[in-house]
């Protein structure tokens, strides 16, 4: 017996895109394939792709996911049906003029006003601009603007890989982190950040001083040859760290325990060139108790204690690869 897994960071409709466009980097992947396939689905497609999602997720223990996808009801409606507990981070993209970017921040609150609390308030929400790179400053101020006016944190894609890193640096002489900070984004307001694999000591910094949780998505990572996360180094400073799937278009699975867990652990070792440096608890940690600290759900779910939810996984250790365990 042990705390329901959680999942940081996931776009749980991809799961009908899952094998679709492997091998590629990830700029490549989502402009001639992903965005493009994207754009096709339809509402009951994003339906019935969280849905699979959520009971893929279900059977490998995992009760919370934090998902960025669109549009907002159909997910929030697979989450209702399937039981799964879920929060809702509505894509912001910026592109197609102002008026666009307005109307996707409409969706978002009236979708909140819809769903939030719903399902016995196993659906929560988020404002979900995508990233730096498809968002505007215009677009990331408006999207602070509607998390204030919700009482929600905001969930962003930042500095996920160095072709991403470089182009900020080139664009607005900062990285993404440092951007988004200077502009206010992360002050007084509760951040989750996907990725930050190429957050330099400066980022970092900011991301212990404003109490962003980071996601930490080894395998997606790895397979996209984005780079490899300084987990290690962000634990140490203070900042939370969970893991998270992405999608299973560059992941493949939802598995945490079987992917992330191991996975994650072996690469921080390597990475530091310490063996010791991430313990088989501190893998544990970060699907559950601290998984939850990054969505600020600590004081709900990640630990078996006295007050908080009955958010309980069994798991059968009568398994040839459990045994001796």
């Amino acid at each position: 017996m042990m705390p329901g897994i959680v999942n940081t960071h996931c776009h749980a409709a991809m799961t009908l895109l899952r094998g679709y466009a492997d091998d590629m980097r990830l700029m490549e992947w989502l402009q001639t394939r992903i965005w493009p396939a994207e754009a096709r689905m339809t509402p009951d497609d994003v339906y019935w792709g969280t849905a699979l999602a959520a009971y893929e997720m279900l059977s490998g223990g995992i009760t919370t996911f934090l998902d960025m996808y669109f549009p907002a009801d159909p997910v929030a409606r697979a989450i209702q049906d399937t039981g799964i507990r879920g929060i809702v981070a509505r894509g912001i993209i910026g592109v197609g003029g102002p008026s666009a970017a307005l109307s996707r921040l409409d969706e978002s609150r009236e979708a909140f006003h819809r769903w939030n609390g719903k399902a016995g308030g196993r659906i929560t929400f988020m404002v979900g601009p995508h990233a730096p790179y498809t968002c505007p400053p215009d677009t990331l101020l408006a999207c602070a603007e509607l998390a204030d006016e919700l009482g929600v944190g905001i969930h962003i894609h930042l500095s996920e890989t160095r072709e991403e890193v470089e182009e900020a640096r080139r664009q607005w002489g900062k990285t993404p982190i440092r951007h988004v900070y200077d502009l206010g984004l992360m002050k007084g307001r509760h951040v989750v950040a996907a990725h930050c694999v190429h957050a330099d000591d400066d980022d970092i910094a900011i991301l212990a001083e404003t109490g962003t949780g980071v996601c930490h998505c080894p395998v997606s990572n790895l397979k996209l040859a984005s780079g490899r996360t300084p987990v290690a180094k962000m634990r140490r400073r203070g900042v939370a760290v969970g893991f998270g799937t992405d999608g299973a278009s560059s992941e493949n699975t939802l598995h945490i325990l079987g992917s992330e867990m191991r996975i994650g652990a072996i690469q921080a070792k390597e990475l530091e060139g310490d063996p010791a440096v991430f313990t088989a608890w501190d893998a544990v940690a970060m699907a559950t108790v601290e998984a939850a600290r990054v969505l600020g759900m600590e004081a709900e779910i990640g630990s078996l204690e006295p007050g908080k939810r009955a958010d309980i996984i069994l798991i059968d250790t009568e398994r040839p690869h459990l045994t001796p365990n």
